[in-house]
């Protein structure tokens, strides 16, 4: 398989995983209300915060599985070995974090989350079913990572694309015949149980292994966690500071703020997509270069010119467009002036995060870790020291800071590639 195919291909999974929700977002915020809909986008918080404990583990895990799939004679076999294992590691964390989850639904609706006229037993109701969310969610990426390092890339994407057209059409369609908050989460359950099972069987379908015949692989497995243990740090950082002006946001305003910010942030990150699926593509290749320095600075240089056309020509539709079709998708003046704004700082940070992943990848090809951690450290303690002040004097506008911080700093410690040309050898 081509770059340039799995380059399309992830266009296509994570263009579809992107619209999807965006199309869907103003179907759910006239059946559900802002107050309720800024609930349900806690759920989604959640997840992506329970989810940190795979930061940096899954790049490690492709890493290691594209190196075996394209080097080792018995590389199939080894990589059934180490999904073997973490299958099970997965499924055991995210049944144990569901249950813990469901414990303190109490103490989030109560302690946390300013509900206002809501009812608490609904506010317990959206975290029970955060809950098993994540339980049925979680253990997809083990799968996912297998197909990506394998490279099937264009399956995976097919599957992620069909799932996520599943889901939030049955969302609207759930919510326009019974127009109840449990009864859209109960679909998303289910949705994301299905996707799950579906990437599982493709996953051990492709190593075409017998799983009678496999035992851990202690050793095997030692060593992924050898070479995670500094990446999962970076990128559990990094991860934290993007949700942090959430969290602060959540514990700080009423609940359909979140909500409106949340809307922002989902077209921010949904255009993030543009580059995603190109570095998604590129990795394994850096990879599989990173003893070739000459031929890997070719191939920086072509991906930054690829990422700068793409910035530019986003910058100058939003600036044309931006508003109008803002206006023509959520069909609400009011909301419209309340999240445009707030996007526009944001898409700020999305165009240097495109420029950041040139050097982003290459760190994580090499294994230089350390850079990715001193980074998301930086963004980190400067959103920690600086957020609450600024949602509380600016409101919405200061939560995106955090987004800000992080692309700004990591932007301008990546482009040392460009003036040196021989990070792609440090190993730190």
């Amino acid at each position: 398989m081509t770059i340039r195919k799995d380059v399309l291909a992830n266009y296509f999974g994570t263009g579809v995983s992107a619209i999807a929700p965006i199309l869907a977002l103003p179907w759910y915020i006239s059946l559900l209300g802002a107050k309720l809909w800024g609930l349900v986008s806690f759920v989604w918080i959640l997840q992506a915060i329970l989810g940190l404990v795979n930061a940096g583990l899954a790049q490690a895990l492709i890493r290691e599985i594209s190196s075996l799939f394209s080097s080792a004679e018995d590389g199939t076999k080894r990589i059934a070995a180490i999904l073997f294992g973490f299958e099970r590691i997965y499924w055991g964390f995210s049944i144990a974090t569901g249950i813990l989850v469901a414990c303190f639904a109490g103490v989030i609706v109560n302690g946390w989350l300013k509900l206002g006229n809501i009812p608490v037993e609904t506010g317990k109701q959206v975290i029970y079913a955060a809950a098993i969310i994540f339980t049925v969610q979680f253990p997809a990426s083990i799968y996912r990572t297998v197909l990506f390092g394998c490279g099937h890339q264009v399956q995976q994407n097919m599957v992620a694309a069909m799932a996520t057209v599943f889901r939030h059409a049955g969302g609207v369609a759930v919510l326009c015949i019974h127009g109840s908050v449990v009864t859209y989460l109960a679909w998303n359950i289910l949705a994301a149980f299905i996707e799950t099972l579906v990437t599982a069987k493709i996953s051990w379908r492709h190593l075409h292994v017998n799983r009678s015949e496999l035992q851990w692989d202690l050793a095997e497995m030692r060593k992924i966690f050898a070479l995670t243990i500094g990446l999962t740090a970076s990128v559990f950082m990094g991860i934290l500071t993007l949700q942090i002006d959430k969290i602060v946001l959540s514990w700080s305003l009423p609940i359909e703020q979140l909500g409106y910010y949340t809307i922002a942030s989902t077209v921010s990150i949904g255009l993030l997509q543009v580059f995603t699926p190109i570095t998604t593509a590129v990795l394994p290749r850096v990879v599989q270069l990173q003893h070739r320095v000459r031929a890997l600075r070719m191939l920086n240089f072509k991906l930054l010119g690829v990422m700068l056309v793409l910035v530019c020509v986003g910058a100058l539709c939003f600036v044309i467009f931006g508003k109008f079709l803002l206006t023509l998708w959520l069909r609400d003046v009011k909301v419209v002036s309340v999240v445009f704004p707030v996007l526009s700082l944001l898409l700020v940070g999305t165009g240097m995060n495109a420029i950041y992943s040139i050097g982003y990848v290459n760190w994580i090809a090499t294994g230089a870790s350390n850079k990715v951690l001193l980074v998301n450290a930086i963004a980190f303690t400067l959103s920690i020291i600086l957020l609450p002040s600024l949602i509380d004097k600016y409101q919405l506008y200061g939560a995106a800071f955090g987004w800000l911080a992080i692309n700004c700093v990591g932007l301008l410690m990546s482009l040392s590639w460009i003036v040196k040309g021989r990070e792609v050898t440090d190993r730190a």
